[in-house]
C-alpha cells in the first residue's frame, strides 16, 4: 500500500502550470515580433525592348567639286580614314550606306583591322538603296582602324558610321504586400531575373492592412529572362 503525499502532488502541480504559462507568455512575444508579410497576386507585363545606337563616327563621302564631264563616268569620288578605341563592352556595328538618286551599285575599296578579324582588301558593291555591315565585338580599348576608297558616279556617295547598338527592356508588374501581424512593418521587394536581382524597392505596411503596388523596372539587355518578384 502507498502512502501519495497530496502537498507534493499540488505543488508539483502548480510547477507544471507556470511552466506553461512561462511557455505561452514567450511564444504570444514571439508571435508579436515574427514578420507577418507576404507578397500576392502577383502580374508581371510582358517586357518592352528599346533601342540606343550610340553613333560613334562617321562621315557622308561624296564627290565635293563641281562636275562638268559625262554624268555616268566612273571616277574616284572620295576616300576616308577611321580610328576609334572602344570605351565600353559591346558588338559594334560599321555600316556603308548607298541612298543617292543614281540607281546603280557604288564601289567601296575597304582595308581594316580588329580584335577578331584582319581585312586585307576587299570591294564592296553596294546596289541603290542598300547598305552593308559589319559586326566587331570589342572590350575597352580595343580598337577598329582603317580606311577606304569609293569608286562611282560623279551624283553619288557612300554613308559611313561606327556605332554601338544598345538594346534595353522595361517591363510594368503589380503586386500586393499584406501584413497580418498587429505592427507596421517595413520590407523590401526584389524582381529577379532568371534569379539575378534586377530592381529593389522598400514598403512600409501598416499593421493588418494590404497595399497594391505598381512599379516599372529596366533590365540593361533584350534577351528573354524568366522573372519573379520576391521579399527580402
Amino acid at each position: 500500500m502507498f502512502i501519495v503525499n497530496s502537498k507534493l502532488v499540488l505543488i508539483a502541480a502548480a510547477s507544471v502550470v507556470a511552466v506553461a504559462a512561462a511557455v505561452a507568455i514567450i511564444l504570444a512575444i514571439g508571435n508579436s515580433q515574427k514578420s507577418n508579410m507576404f507578397i500576392l497576386n502577383q502580374k508581371i507585363e510582358p517586357t518592352i525592348n528599346q533601342w540606343d545606337n550610340q553613333s560613334l563616327i562617321g562621315d557622308q563621302v561624296e564627290y565635293r567639286d563641281y562636275w562638268t564631264g559625262n554624268a555616268s563616268a566612273i571616277i574616284p569620288i572620295g576616300s576616308y580614314s577611321f580610328d576609334y578605341t572602344a570605351k565600353e563592352p559591346g558588338v559594334y556595328e560599321m555600316y556603308f550606306v548607298n541612298t543617292w538618286e543614281n540607281q546603280d551599285p557604288v564601289i567601296v575599296s575597304l582595308v581594316y583591322n580588329a580584335p577578331q578579324r584582319d581585312m586585307k582588301g576587299e570591294t564592296l558593291s553596294i546596289p541603290f538603296k542598300s547598305q552593308m555591315q559589319f559586326s566587331e565585338k570589342m572590350e575597352p580599348d580595343e580598337r577598329i582602324r582603317g580606311n577606304f576608297n569609293v569608286t562611282g558616279h560623279p551624283n553619288q556617295g557612300i554613308l559611313f558610321g561606327l556605332i554601338l547598338p544598345k538594346c534595353t527592356q522595361s517591363l510594368s508588374f503589380t503586386f500586393v504586400l499584406a501584413n497580418t501581424g498587429r505592427e507596421d512593418h517595413f520590407n523590401s521587394v526584389q524582381l529577379k531575373a532568371d534569379g539575378v536581382p534586377v530592381w529593389k524597392a522598400d514598403y512600409n505596411v501598416e499593421a493588418e492592412k494590404i497595399k497594391t503596388v505598381r512599379e516599372t523596372a529596366k533590365v540593361n539587355d533584350c534577351k528573354d529572362h524568366s522573372f519573379n518578384l520576391e521579399l527580402v
